[in-house]
């Protein structure tokens, strides 16, 4: 079937730009952007041969869409913040450089983050230019003691060679000493070009991804069929799996929403503000956890008391689903331990562990039966 037109006007590629302010938490998006709909209706206007190159700049992009006239917005969620570490002991000359994080979807307001944190590359790389800096002074000073044992020498034969040793293993030092980066160069580049560590962020299409699935149409519709029976938790019977998991400690209001409807919040939750921005209209006013510290414990508990473990799920309040229940979904079995507000009827929500990806990914439907698998 062949994609409809676009009707807003003639397709031309346009400029669009993000530009991320990691101190401010400010991202920002430029003129020229479009939706992939409207992308994808106007491709065949856009030769690729007649394509801008796309340019990156300091926690800037540049790239070129293909779009309508009609210019439109897009609000791309916050960017994680990342706090300048302060040392204990403290390196002349070194200055950490801010964290750049760059959009990995150029065209979607659900866009994730690509970090990239070059501290631990400007630190190694601070040290190293130290230690120089002090084998060279300790060189010079061997060099200057040995001229002076030679002027106060008086020609023994003695304090001259010893003077000549000290000269010469001085040169040779500063030698190698200044000779060394070509040398760890020809070992291995990398040794001398260290890169910063990228790491990909929490990002919205996770988010709000599964906030959907665990408020849906389709899963009201499995709440509101009521528990199964004894006699259907025996026979097999068609149950709706969403999935839960840890999320990776950010300091970010993305964070502690994702905690909010994950986990049990530490401290409570912060109703000052709401996670409309990621979950809209599926959880309006929903509030995420206050702030705590990357120490505190979370997500480590199940209302069963039962720390969460891969394989056990959080099950509905029914007779014949008590917690340490045995069951088996899609043929997997599974372990109840824990229980949630939206978890009743026919639902369950399956814990995924560090891995807020795979929660997403698990859902679905399914056969759900009382008992492990191996008795199916």
């Amino acid at each position: 079937m062949n994609a409809p037109k676009a009707e807003a006007g003639p397709c031309e590629w346009k400029a669009y730009y993000y530009v991320v302010d990691l101190m401010s938490g400010i991202s920002s998006g430029g003129s020229g952007g479009c939706t992939k709909d409207e992308s994808d209706q106007c491709k065949g206007s856009c030769p690729e041969s007649e394509k801008p190159k796309d340019t990156v700049k300091s926690g800037t992009r540049i790239t070129y869409v293909c779009c309508s006239n009609e210019e439109k917005e897009v609000v791309l969620p916050d960017p994680p913040k990342f706090n300048i570490p302060q040392l204990q002991i403290s390196i002349p000359n070194l200055k950490f450089n801010k964290v750049e994080c760059i959009p990995n979807d150029m065209s979607s307001a659900t866009s994730t983050y690509e970090c990239s944190i070059p501290w631990l590359s400007q630190y190694i790389s601070a040290i190293y230019d130290y230690g120089v800096g002090i084998a060279g002074i300790l060189a010079a000073i061997v060099l200057m003691a040995g001229g002076i044992l030679w002027l106060v020498s008086g020609g023994d034969a003695g304090k001259v060679t010893q003077a000549r040793e000290l000269i010469v293993g001085s040169v040779i030092g500063l030698i190698i000493l200044m000779s060394s980066y070509i040398i760890l160069e020809q070992i291995n580049p990398d040794l001398v070009k260290l890169k910063s560590i990228k790491i990909g962020a929490i990002g919205a299409r996770e988010i709000t991804q599964l906030a959907k699935a665990k408020n849906s149409q389709t899963a009201k519709k499995y709440v509101d069929a009521g528990c199964p029976t004894n006699q259907e938790l025996e026979d097999g019977i068609e149950f709706y799996a969403t999935g839960y998991c840890k999320p990776a400690w950010e300091d970010t209001d993305a964070f502690r929403c994702l905690i909010a409807m994950n986990c049990s919040c530490p401290n409570g939750r912060d109703t000052s503000k709401n996670c409309d921005k990621w979950f809209g209209k599926t959880y309006p006013g929903y509030a995420p956890c206050k702030s705590f510290d990357k120490n505190t414990p979370y997500c480590n508990k199940t209302s069963s008391g039962i720390p969460p473990f891969i394989g056990s799920v959080a099950g509905p309040h029914c007779e014949g689903l008590p917690y340490n229940t045995k069951v088996c979904f899609n043929h997997i079995t599974y372990t109840i331990t824990d229980s949630g507000g939206g978890i009743k009827g026919r639902r369950i929500d399956i814990w995924t562990g560090d891995d807020c990806d795979a929660a997403r990914k698990v859902t679905q439907t399914g056969t759900f039966r009382m008992g492990g698998c191996g008795s199916w």
